[in-house]
């Protein structure tokens, strides 16, 4: 009996959702100016008519009763319009009584719609003194365009990010189509859901979405995306390249199948500047912007801010700063710009720290000092020291790098200490001599500058583990170096603005590494057309930044969408930025039993929403707060930007729905980066240590290279005879890529001993490879055209090898790509790498046999 009952319409809960439009007074109609003004017209419009019929009484009653009032009465005669319009002045009180009367009747119904308008106002609209409330999609329609989500290729309204949703009209229902609001101002923006609460599907997808949509090329906006899982990138690879973008793979998680960036090509480009500046102040200017970005580089890897001695960490970033310096210029000077990369670095630093000084004629001694008695004197006080140690101390007073290095030595004065430091740096960076990132921070393969000058739109997707932060360090620099590049080019253009806009989407940011400088970058960016989407869970997640930069950050976000959140701290400051609205509030007294009761209603000023709301809010629907849309499309100020909240027929629609992904797979894109270049990179190639006998020639190098002379003269012959006495292919190009002049189109002088005597060395190594070949490829296979003696993939291989080789110098490329063409036989091909200085290049074919076969 109970249980019917209650299941049935009569024992329904009668309890009202509170997510319902707020209660609302019926009798609130009287009290509505709109009503009670025409009202008031039409009741005065009828009082003259009323009085006139009044004053006309007595002719009426003559009128009906015109024979007698017992003769019959002519009631037809009683509501004749006469009565109404006629004007009955008989005498001058007459016409000061009617308008007197009409006046008093005046006055009564003011008098009474006032009453109703106090008795019957909605208080709850009007009194909204210090209050808030939702915006109404006709101010949402005169503010934004829309992008509608059937209109996938023939959009070309603003590229933007999607923050709202037009309610369905007929055309949208019948359609099945969804109309969002695009927000296009200059401003961050900030998504702040749960996990798996759909800040993808609501947030992040639509962002890159609205973002790349437009048909108009120089509006799409290039993106850098933080992307840990690299569920993105898979996803949107095929549609953006379809929109006409430029995508990069920046893979942490697997280095070898990713587009390469070395970060130190920043310090080495103003680094070259403080070399080779035509004046003083250029080159000074070069060397402080060097010095600064290497300062940016070290924070990044040697930041902690939990550290206790912070003479471990300071002493680490002068030891690798003084290594950079010191290569880097060594580097530049012998034009070997391969050898600028972190492992270089590291692996020079180890092997010179490794190598003491235990005997008078140490090859480092006799380097920097040929007579022996001098040797003797340096031997006794550098003996048992490190080779790191007295490199440092050679060089010049003054030097960038001999001042790094004697930062460490203030500190840390004692020998052991330096060994302490180095050891301290090398665990602090292991995970850059790792063979995968070597390879990839060895070469740069893209220019970032095209993010916002290049001719198409570049999205960069930075694939990174969140719970392997290893390489969160070379994510954190590739950001905050392509960030201060662009603002620093934007700022010079003579709008001072990039020519294409460019967004940083941080998808995950709370579990990203620290980015320098992010609180500045988030204000210093709108002026150039930089932005920043800041995807978090809560706002708990931005402390790591400090309580000062976490609110700068927050602040100079104009648009904070929120999905959905359980953080007390968050829903707390997300319901204060929201406001009070006004609400209706009853109270009913009386006696049990009795019929009778009070009514009584007051206004209150609630939140907006609750904090539990906020925890609970549905799926699809989001909230809105905004701040710095200024304007309407008519360019009129907006003056009072209330929140949105996308519910019910605005509600939000999942991006799946309507975008048609063209999802790729991981074997896909290995696939796409089998030939990537730095995967080929040998790392013997980047193993380099710099030559105390190079310091005394420092400024003679540069010099030369300024005046683009040859360095013939400047050569020591035991620089030259200790060079002949090291064996080997790889050291014979040591020598021609250390003297500049010597390169394959400026041979070496027969007629100058020391080139006799290397190019003899070089015919000798070439001979051997050639050896080394006929007995792994036999003769009459050799006779064979290239193509049909030799396997389809070795011939891809050798032609990569060869690309690699020669990729400054496209000459060469197109003598091999000849012999490709035409019906060479790998005799020619043998030939053709024979010619003096290609030693490396054969044998690198000679490897290729060797590791893997002809296959």
């Amino acid at each position: 009996m109970i249980r019917p009952f209650k299941e049935s319409k009569l024992g329904k809960q009668t309890w009202r959702n509170a997510d319902k439009t707020p209660y609302k007074n019926a009798e609130r109609f009287l009290g509505l100016r709109r009503i009670l003004i025409p009202l008031s017209i039409l009741l005065m419009a009828i009082t003259p008519f009323f009085v006139n019929y009044v004053f006309s009484f007595f002719d009426l009653l003559t009128d009906v009763f015109s024979e007698g009032l017992f003769s019959g009465a002519n009631w037809e005669r009683l509501w004749q319009p006469v009565y109404f319009i006629r004007f009955p002045f008989s005498s001058g009180f007459t016409t000061v009584f009617y308008v007197l009367l009409i006046l008093v009747l005046y006055f009564f119904e003011v008098k009474h719609m006032y009453k109703l308008r106090k008795g019957f106002m909605p208080l709850e609209e009007h009194m909204t003194e210090a209050t808030s409330r939702w915006s109404y999609p006709k101010e949402l329609d005169s503010q934004y365009e829309t992008m509608a989500t059937d209109n996938l290729d023939d959009y070309d309204g603003p590229a933007g990010i999607p923050i709202g949703t037009a309610p369905r009209s007929l055309e949208d229902l019948e359609k099945g189509r969804v109309r969002e609001y695009i927000a296009d101002e200059s401003t961050n923006t900030a998504i702040v859901g749960e996990t798996r609460a759909g800040k993808g599907v609501f947030g992040v997808e639509k962002i890159i979405d609205g973002l790349s949509r437009t048909k108009k090329v120089l509006d799409k906006v290039s993106m850098v995306i933080h992307d840990p899982s690299g569920e993105l990138y898979l996803k949107w690879k095929k549609l953006l390249e379809k929109r006409g973008y430029v995508v990069k793979l920046l893979n942490l998680i697997d280095t070898y199948v990713s587009d390469s960036t070395n970060p130190l090509m920043l310090v080495a480009h103003y680094y070259k500047q403080y070399l080779f500046g035509e004046t003083e102040v250029e080159r000074n200017k070069g060397l402080d912007q060097a010095q600064a970005e290497l300062a940016t580089l070290c924070y990044s890897y040697f930041n902690d801010d939990n550290a206790k001695e912070k003479i471990w960490q300071n002493s680490s970033i002068a030891l690798f700063s003084a290594g950079t310096q010191a290569l880097m210029e060594e580097a530049l000077l012998l034009d070997r710009p391969e050898l600028i990369n972190v492992y270089t670095i590291l692996n020079m630093i180890a092997e010179m720290n490794g190598d003491r000084i235990a005997h008078v004629d140490h090859p480092i001694l006799v380097a920097a000092e040929p007579d022996k008695q001098k040797r003797t004197v340096l031997f006794t006080e550098f003996k048992g020291k490190a080779v790191l140690d007295f490199y440092f101390t050679q060089l010049p007073e003054g030097h960038p790098a001999r001042i790094s290095y004697q930062d460490i030595k203030a500190s840390a004065p004692a020998a052991a200490t330096i060994g302490n430091v180095v050891t301290n740096m090398l665990s602090d960076m292991k995970a850059f001599r790792r063979t995968g990132n070597a390879k990839l921070m060895a070469q740069t393969s893209f220019d970032y500058m095209d993010l916002g000058f290049g001719k198409k739109p570049m999205a960069v997707f930075i694939v990174v583990s969140d719970q392997d932060k290893s390489n969160h360090a070379i994510a954190a620099n590739f950001i905050d170096q392509s960030f201060k590049e662009l603002n620093k080019k934007g700022l010079r253009q003579p709008n001072r603005k990039l020519k294409r806009r460019v967004c940083y989407l941080d998808e995950e940011f709370g579990n990203m590494v620290k980015v320098p400088e992010q609180g500045a970058k988030t204000t210093d960016g709108l002026k150039v057309g930089i932005s920043h989407v800041f995807v978090m869970q809560n706002y708990e997640q931005v402390d790591k930044y400090g309580e000062g930069e976490a609110a700068t950050i927050l602040s100079n976000c104009g648009n904070i969408i929120v999905v959905k959140t359980k953080s007390k701290k968050t829903r707390e400051t997300i319901i204060d930025d929201l406001g009070n609205r006004a609400n209706l509030s009853l109270s009913r007294q009386g006696k049990p039993g009795e019929t009778d009761r009070t009514l009584t209603d007051s206004v209150e000023r609630i939140p907006m929403v609750t904090k539990d709301e906020l925890a609970r809010i549905p799926f699809g629907r989001t909230i809105v707060i905004r701040s710095m849309k200024t304007h309407d499309l008519k360019g009129k100020v907006i003056e009072n930007i209330y929140p949105i909240y996308n519910r019910d027929d605005t509600k939000m629609e999942e991006a799946w729905k309507y975008l048609p992904y063209e999802e790729c797979s991981w074997d896909d894109i290995e696939e796409l980066y089998d030939d990537a270049p730095h995967t080929r990179i040998r790392m013997d190639d980047l193993l380099y240590k710099v030559d105390v006998s190079e310091i005394p020639l420092k400024e003679a190098r540069r010099k030369a290279i300024m005046e683009e002379s040859e360095l013939d003269e400047i050569e020591s012959e035991e620089f030259i005879d200790t060079t002949l006495e090291e064996t080997g292919p790889s050291k014979v190009l040591e020598i021609r890529k250390q003297e500049p002049a010597k390169q394959e189109n400026m041979p070496l002088k027969e007629d100058s001993p020391k080139g006799s005597s290397i190019l003899m060395y070089q015919n000798e190594v070439l001979s051997e490879l050639e050896l080394i070949f006929d007995d792994y490829i036999r003769s009459d296979i050799q006779k064979q055209k290239i193509w049909e003696g030799f396997p389809y993939p070795f011939v891809k291989k050798i032609s990569r090898c060869v690309r690699v080789y020669y990729e400054d110098k496209p000459r060469y490329i197109s003598e091999y790509e000849s012999l490709l063409e035409g019906n060479s036989t790998i005799i020619d091909l043998k030939n053709w790498l024979s010619n003096v200085g290609r030693e490396e290049l054969f044998q690198q074919v000679i490897d290729l046999i060797e590791t893997g076969g002809m296959r």
